[in-house]
């Protein structure tokens, strides 16, 4: 269902996943603390944002990629399966666990998880554990932490509208299932 400006809203559990809900996920299984549902979000996140190009291409940066932004694979023509494989790898290997390692209690949060994984996708890891996100989560104020997506929107120190939609389709995921007990934190002096 699209809000005002056409986005996608995710109304239930699994809508972030980019196939049907008969399609069989059980190629995408849970792996390493990344469940189900974090890999459906994150892979539906990165593959609306990223786009898919088989054949290499420079981005807006100037960076040489293929396939749904992959920049650690030699830069020729891939087919489809490959780059689809490509990227479950990376949201399953690096950029899932590089996200676990600096935020552990994500493990229990699939939508949070999903949204820092994408956000690790797009910026690096190093740049994730850095943030103002990881350490809001870190500090329990997870409210806090998906606000913190909203200005990771520049590429090349430039505002760019698609990486401006991108954190709000991240900052929607970050919100869906906050559990209650992370959405209020009161700072209180000691």
């Amino acid at each position: 269902m699209p809000d005002k400006c056409g986005h996608a809203i995710a109304d239930a559990p699994g809508q972030f996943w980019p196939m049907s809900d008969t399609a069989d996920k059980s190629a995408f299984p849970a792996v390493a603390g990344i469940s189900m549902t974090a890999m459906a979000v994150a892979l539906g996140l990165t593959t609306k944002w990223e786009g898919e190009r088989t054949k290499p291409y420079q981005d807006i940066v100037g960076k040489w990629t293929v396939c749904y932004g992959e920049t650690n694979v030699p830069m020729k023509t891939y087919t489809r399966a490959q780059c689809r494989e490509f990227l479950v790898k990376a949201i399953r290997g690096p950029y899932g666990r590089g996200v676990l390692k600096c935020v552990p209690a994500l493990q229990s949060a699939p939508y949070q998880l999903g949204a820092s994984i994408d956000h690790a996708y797009n910026f690096g890891v190093a740049a994730y554990c850095g943030s103002t996100i990881a350490r809001q989560f870190n500090a329990g104020d997870w409210y806090a932490a998906c606000r913190a997506f909203e200005p990771w929107e520049k590429a090349g120190g430039k505002r760019v509208q698609g990486l401006a939609n991108r954190r709000i389709d991240d900052m929607r995921a970050c919100f869906t299932n906050l559990p209650p007990e992370r959405t209020l934190t009161i700072k209180v002096p000691s």
